[in-house]
């Protein structure tokens, strides 16, 4: 199960990227969706589904929409780590395995062409958390920063969400694959036994 904000959704997410790369064997549900903080993610019926599910791992992946200015929405850094502790502990609770995952860069740059840092406030938190309680970690900011600062500007325009303008977080279908590969290679332990085609040809650019 893959639990998150837009950055990990179907719509326009690395999440519709990833099935790809699990074997025939997985079932794979995504519950990432637009709008979703981790405060809201625990008033959710996606949290209670979760719950009857009781899926072996959860992919957990917030920070975007807990950074918003929506008050419903937004959380604290206190709270979003709270929140990050109690779905840990809630994944645990059913026997789930819980892999914490960082968003990932932003495709902005500077004038001389070089990727602006945007690792943020709470991806650290989501590092600390992960440490603390000693729970896999996916830190797709580091590596999405390395396959951005390798393409280059020009280079990954490519995976820019191009329907909204001037959006720099969001990707397209193609961009999905790219960016779900980097979080497929780093799946931990036996997860990464359900993992297939990290060495096929990834698709053109379009």
């Amino acid at each position: 199960l893959l639990i998150g904000d837009s950055l990990s959704s179907d719509c326009w997410g690395w999440g519709q990227g990833l099935p790809r790369y699990f074997k025939e064997n997985v079932t794979f549900v995504n519950y990432a969706m637009a709008g979703v903080s981790t405060k809201v993610f625990l008033q959710s019926a996606e949290k209670e589904n979760m719950l009857l599910i009781k899926p072996d791992y959860v992919l957990i992946q917030y920070a975007w929409i807990d950074a918003s200015a929506n008050e419903d929405r937004f959380t604290t850094l206190e709270e979003f780590g709270d929140n990050l502790r109690t779905i840990v502990d809630m994944v645990r609770g059913f026997g789930g395995v819980p892999i914490l995952v960082t968003k990932h860069a932003a495709l902005t740059w500077d004038a001389n062409g070089e990727l602006i840092p945007s690792d943020g406030d709470r991806n650290p938190i989501t590092r600390e958390i992960a440490d603390e309680l000693d729970a896999p970690l996916i830190d797709l900011y580091q590596s999405s920063t390395d396959l951005l600062t390798e393409l280059g500007e020009s280079g990954s325009e490519f995976m820019r969400f191009t329907f909204f303008p001037d959006d720099v977080v969001h990707l397209s279908p193609t961009g999905a694959v790219y960016v779900a590969r980097l979080v497929a290679s780093d799946f931990p332990g036996n997860l990464s036994l359900y993992v297939t085609g990290l060495s096929d040809p990834l698709p053109e650019p379009e």
